[in-house]
C-alpha cells in the first residue's frame, strides 16, 4: 500500500498549547474585519504550531461541515460555490 498523508506529516496540535490563544486574536480579527457573523481560522505547522479557532453563534458554526466539505470529482467549483453561499 502507498503512504498516506498521515504516515508522511505527524501533526503538531496541541490542545490548549501556547498557541491557543493566539488563534482565538486572530479569529476575532477576521471576524470583525470581515464583518461576518462567524469566522473561522485553521493553522497547519505554523511559526506557533497548530491550530484552530471558531467565533460565531453556534447557528452559524453547524454550517462549519457544509462549507468545508470538498466537492466531489462531478461537480465542478460554480456549483460548489453557489451551493455553499
Amino acid at each position: 500500500m502507498g503512504k498516506t498523508s498521515t504516515d508522511v506529516f505527524k501533526p503538531t496540535a496541541v490542545p490548549g498549547g501556547e498557541s491557543a490563544g493566539l488563534f482565538d486574536v486572530v479569529c476575532h480579527h477576521v471576524k470583525e474585519m470581515t464583518q461576518a457573523r462567524c469566522a473561522a481560522v485553521i493553522v497547519i505547522d505554523g511559526e506557533s504550531g497548530s491550530g484552530y479557532s471558531v467565533v460565531g453563534p453556534l447557528e452559524a458554526q453547524v454550517l462549519l461541515p457544509d462549507i468545508l466539505v470538498t466537492p466531489s470529482p462531478r461537480e465542478d467549483y460554480q456549483s460548489f460555490a453557489i451551493r455553499t453561499h
